[in-house]
């Protein structure tokens, strides 16, 4: 804007520093010289030029003023000044010539076709045969409004969906009273694009952008798969919790299309209500959910949502720096036959922080399932552990979840691996069956491409949570890995054994081995060997370990 104003600025300067008007009070002696005078004046810029009488009557008009408005330069004569000046802007520019402020303003002047645009003005008076004459330059604005409109959509709304972005949110929130903020996350939205395209993901976007407008509320998109809505007025702690079930119900009912084939999606959601960093607090809240695998969360200074983000955060940090310096380690913990000689290893990650101390899986995979890093770890864990049994004979199970699974670029990662290190017909995969098996086309597709390298798959924790007998008959399971919580109270209840007895004689039907995990004394491993359980595992026959025991 500033180049517009030093264009007007050094356009009147001129007028003077050229000597056109020598100062500020000229005389003629005809009417002929002073049209000659007039007419050097308004030819002598490529700007709008307009000179009015002391009635405020244009007397002339330069051809760049009369495009502007879209007259004829004839047509310019004798009209009033302000039927140049939108309605809007009027008093604004009678208070400007009244004040005799003489620096450019902006004012919203009207076309002849009746348009209005913006417009810059500047205005300076002098006096000929006594009389005062006002010489009015004038730029149209229109185009650089229009950038100015295009930057700003640009920087503050979402092109996608059309809705206002998270800087626009921040904006907002510092420019008005915020009572509450309330986040919605797609859950696993990483995993539509991947097995549906991005083409489909977008679809999505813009479908839950179009329901969450229906609902009469301001929502913005503010990340990949989260949108947010801002409450200005005082909300209670009962109508945002009503307020955000009604949302997830309502989206988590609808169905969405992938090549005619209808789907469902799964919110999460967190919310902040009634005090500062709600933003932040609705962003910290809406993790816990993911965490926690719940519906929503609404932030609570009891829960310490703030005290557990920062231990997740240094957390992150610390995983990774240890995928930076060869940190993500393996043990293995060796797997028996009925002889208690080792048959195989199962693989578990470790890792180990700055300090040198060795963490459990529990203390930072779950925190690396909320980022990008578990993808990571579970590359390192399998390139490492392929590496390593491609030198033995040995056989060895690593684990592998749904959401690796439903990743493309991981699955080819490791068949090349497999390939890499002819390691196929070694190694055995692991599926948690408690994760829930849900899309069996993508399992089942797995399960065939690494067979076809000479893997095995088993179904580990079978007999907790929802097992399913559905899920070994579809996906050709070679395997059953018998959950830990039935293996070790086997000889205290009686019910554990016949839960036992079933898998066990239903695995020996169906041509699949099975696994007992968790034996952890004489006793339990003396009544499931009864059992013809074909592999054990556990504490009592051996620990995890850093280094597999060769020639054992």
């Amino acid at each position: 804007m500033e180049q517009f104003e030093y264009r007007l600025n050094k356009m009147l300067e001129s007028l003077f520093e050229s000597g056109i008007i020598n100062n500020l009070n000229t005389s003629f002696n005809s009417e002929e010289q002073l049209i000659n005078f007039l007419d050097k004046i308004i030819n002598s810029t490529i700007e709008g030029l307009i000179i009015f009488d002391e009635n405020k009557k244009c007397i002339r008009a330069n051809k760049p003023a009369c495009e502007i408005f879209g007259y004829k330069p004839k047509e310019m004569i004798g009209k009033p000044a302000f039927e140049f000046v939108a309605p809007e802007s009027r008093d604004l520019v009678k208070n400007r010539i009244v004040i005799k402020d003489q620096s450019p303003y902006e004012a919203l002047m009207i076309r002849k076709d009746g348009t209005k645009f913006p417009a810059m003005l500047r205005g300076k008076d002098i006096l000929i045969n006594n009389k005062k004459i006002r010489i009015s330059a004038v730029i149209d604005l229109s185009e650089l409004k229009e950038k100015e409109k295009e930057i700003y959509k640009i920087a503050y709304y979402d092109k996608l969906t059309n809705l206002p972005n998270r800087q626009k949110m921040i904006s907002d929130m510092n420019n008005m009273n915020v009572h509450a903020c309330v986040i919605f996350n797609i859950d696993k939205f990483g995993q539509i694009n991947d097995l549906f395209g991005s083409e489909i993901g977008d679809k999505l976007l813009v479908k839950f952008a179009e329901e969450l407008k229906k609902e009469h509320i301001n929502p913005y998109r503010i990340g990949g798969d989260e949108f947010a809505v801002l409450f200005n007025e005082k909300m209670t702690y009962e109508n945002l919790e009503k307020f955000i079930k009604k949302i997830i119900e309502k989206i988590e009912k609808m169905e969405f299309l992938a090549k005619n084939e209808p789907f469902h999606i799964h919110i999460r959601a967190g919310a902040a209500i009634n005090g500062h960093k709600l933003l932040t607090h609705a962003d910290m809240a809406v993790r816990e959910a993911k965490m926690k695998k719940i519906p929503f969360q609404i932030y609570d200074e009891s829960l310490k949502i703030e005290e557990k983000y920062k231990k997740n955060l240094a957390m992150t940090v610390a995983i990774h720096r240890a995928l930076e310096n060869n940190g993500i380690i393996c043990h293995y913990q060796p797997i028996f036959d009925r002889n208690k000689n080792i048959s195989k290893y199962e693989v578990l990650v470790r890792m180990r922080d700055e300090n040198g101390k060795i963490l459990l899986p529990g203390e930072f995979l779950p925190i690396a399932k909320t980022t990008k890093l578990y993808t990571r770890i579970t590359k390192e864990v399998i390139k490492k552990s392929c590496e390593k049994f491609s030198k033995t004979g040995k056989e060895f199970n690593v684990n592998i979840s749904i959401d690796d699974i439903n990743d493309p670029e991981l699955v080819d990662f490791i068949l090349q691996t497999l390939k890499n290190t002819d390691t196929g017909k070694k190694i055995g995969f692991e599926i948690l069956e408690t994760e829930g098996i849900e899309n069996y086309d993508i399992v089942k597709n797995f399960i065939d491409k690494v067979k076809k390298l000479g893997a095995k798959v088993l179904l580990d924790d079978f007999g907790s949570g929802y097992s399913n007998f559905k899920h070994i008959l579809s996906l050709n399971i070679d395997c059953i890995k018998i959950d830990g919580s039935l293996i070790q109270e086997v000889y205290k209840h009686k019910k554990n054994l016949i839960v036992v007895e079933t898998i066990i004689d239903f695995a020996k039907k169906i041509g699949a081995n099975t696994v007992a995990e968790f034996v952890c004394c004489k006793e339990t491993f003396d009544i499931i060997k009864k059992l013809d359980i074909d592999y054990f595992q556990g504490f009592y026959l051996a620990k995890p370990m850093p280094d597999i025991v060769e020639g054992v």
